[in-house]
């Protein structure tokens, strides 16, 4: 949305406009024993809870709760979400539900991320406004910056790899690289690095951060596991704009029905593993299209076919470490 970090980072550096392919609340369908629940508009959340609770009595437990947790009380990083949520509800479709949101928004399961990383997350979700879907996705705003850099006298370096960041007396000053088998130092004021907690400290050197700092970094940094796809079909399999949360597969999967300027149809999803520890990408590959299939019957006959698949892990995870838990 418009109050996101990102939005706000390139108005703030001048970046030129970039083509939103949507704008506004996408239409978000929930699919519970078999059948279909479209959320719509304000008190689109209670709706969700009513449809999976077991009765009002457990529906009203799990809203007190969330709006407690929400606009009072935070809860603590010592329980996980999923067990704060056995205090409130009984009912295995409800913390299907959740866990469908959490792992489309966190890349992580609600029995491993905290309950207090997951209320951080969802109020930094909040607060970013009706969503924005990019017309040529990342790549948008990649190329928006890479016109500031240019503009202002700078240069990209593609096919450049950092090799070292060079430090003088506990300062950043530059970065030592390589290129198509040349090593170049390039001198700098600043040193951004968004390699991630692990891989800067790696670059930086251990003696050059702070005890406290490293102790960190070990503990707390989770690189958040998975894989990423991208379907396309002759037919619409999912109406487009629109998001389907499923409760009822093995993995609970979040897909986005998109198409392209030139007609056809996309599907976007991602699975996050039962482990984002202990995972094995053609377990979890296997389990995914059993899913898909059953999410779908009619996959193969729309024309569906798998164009992408990218699995992630690692020191290429989806993200560097579970949001809501950033350094």
């Amino acid at each position: 949305g418009k109050n996101d970090p990102v939005y706000l980072t390139l108005n703030e550096v001048g970046a030129p406009e970039i083509e939103a392919a949507h704008t506004g609340p996408m239409p978000q369908i929930y699919r519970m024993g078999g059948k279909d629940y479209e959320m719509t508009g304000k008190g689109a959340l209670r709706d969700m809870i009513s449809w999976a609770s077991k009765d009002k009595d457990e529906e009203n437990r799990v809203m007190t709760a969330l709006k407690r947790a929400m606009l009072w009380y935070e809860p603590p990083d010592t329980i996980t979400f999923d067990e704060w949520m056995l205090q409130y509800a009984d009912s295995r479709a409800i913390r299907n539900l959740f866990q469908s949101l959490v792992a489309a928004w966190a890349g992580a399961n609600s029995w491993e991320i905290t309950a207090g990383q997951w209320f951080r997350i969802l109020k930094g979700m909040t607060a970013g406004g009706n969503p924005i879907i990019l017309k040529n996705g990342v790549k948008d705003v990649i190329d928006a910056l890479g016109k500031v850099i240019t503009d202002n006298g700078g240069e990209t370096l593609t096919r450049t790899r950092a090799r070292r960041i060079i430090v003088e007396d506990g300062v950043a000053r530059g970065v030592a690289a390589e290129r198509e088998g040349e090593a170049l130092e390039i001198e700098a004021a600043t040193v951004i690095s968004n390699a991630g907690p692990r891989k800067t400290v790696e670059l930086g050197g251990d003696h050059n951060f702070d005890r406290a700092y490293l102790k960190e970094v070990k503990e707390r940094v989770k690189p958040a596991a998975g894989l990423e796809f991208v379907i396309t079909s002759d037919e619409p399999i999912l109406d487009a704009p629109s998001v389907l949360f499923t409760a009822d597969t093995q993995r609970l999967e979040c897909f986005v029905g998109d198409c392209t300027p030139d007609g056809k149809h996309l599907l976007r999803t991602a699975s996050v593993p039962e482990s984002t520890v202990l995972y094995s990408p053609m377990k979890e590959y296997d389990i995914f299209l059993r899913d898909l299939k059953e999410t779908f019957p009619d996959f193969e006959k729309r024309g569906g076919r798998i164009l992408v698949a990218r699995n992630f892990y690692g020191n290429w995870p989806f993200y560097s470490t579970w949001p809501g838990d950033c350094l």
